[in-house]
C-alpha cells in the first residue's frame, strides 16, 4: 500500500501503526514527509530525535512513555511494601521500549525489582499471571498496549484472583457524565 502512496506521488504520508508501519513507509520513501500519528519514530530508527528528526520522518506523541514510570510509583504509593513488580508488556506495543525504560528507571529509583513478561497475544496473559506469581512478584504493572486493552476484563479478573496490587491504564466502558466520549480511568 505504501509503495502505491509514493506512486501516486502524493505530499504526505500519515502512519497510525507502531514502529513496523513507520520503518516499512520509511523504506518505501525517503523524500515524501512522512508523519506518525502512533508510535515513536526515534524508537523505530527512522528519525535522529523528537526535536531534530532529520530525514523524511518527523510525528506527534499522543501518548506520554514517561508516565509508565509514574504508574510504578503510583503502585508503590498504593503499596508500599511491595518489593518485586511483575510488569507485562508487548515490546511491538507504540513506545514498548520507551515505556519499559522508563518503568526500569522508576523500579531503580524506587528500590523496586523487576520481572519482564513478554505477552504478544492474548493467549498469553493467563501464563503472563502464572509467571508473574513464579516469580515472587508482590505486585503488578501492566504497560499499555492494545493487547492488554481488548482483554481488560480478562486481566482485571486475574489480577483480582491472584491478589496482587496493580496499576493498567485502562478507559472506561460508558462515557463519563455530561462527556460523550469514555473517560479515561487508571493512569
Amino acid at each position: 500500500m505504501v509503495d502505491e502512496l509514493v506512486r501516486l506521488p502524493v505530499d504526505l504520508i500519515v502512519t497510525d501503526g507502531g514502529p513496523k508501519v513507520l520503518w516499512i513507509a520509511h523504506q518505501a520513501t525517503r523524500t515524501i514527509p512522512i508523519v506518525a500519528a502512533a508510535g515513536d519514530p526515534v524508537e523505530a530508527g527512522v528519525a535522529e530525535s523528537w526535536a531534530h528528526p532529520g530525514g523524511n520522518v518527523t510525528g506527534f506523541r499522543q501518548q506520554a512513555p514517561e508516565l509508565s514510570g509514574k504508574r510504578l510509583q503510583l503502585l508503590k504509593e498504593a503499596s508500599p511494601t511491595i518489593q518485586r513488580v511483575a510488569v507485562l508488556r508487548n515490546s511491538a506495543a507504540a513506545f514498548g521500549t520507551s515505556r519499559l525504560t522508563s518503568t526500569e528507571e522508576a523500579a531503580r529509583s524506587l528500590g523496586l525489582q523487576i520481572h519482564i513478561i513478554e505477552i504478544v497475544t492474548s493467549d498469553q496473559i493467563a501464563a503472563g499471571f502464572e509467571a508473574a506469581i513464579a516469580s515472587g512478584a508482590d505486585g503488578l504493572c501492566i504497560l499499555p498496549a492494545t493487547v492488554f486493552f481488548d482483554h481488560r476484563e480478562q486481566i482485571i479478573a486475574l489480577a483480582a484472583k491472584s491478589r496482587l496490587p496493580a496499576i493498567v491504564r485502562a478507559i472506561a466502558e460508558k462515557p463519563a457524565p455530561d462527556c460523550e466520549t469514555p473517560a479515561w480511568a487508571g493512569v
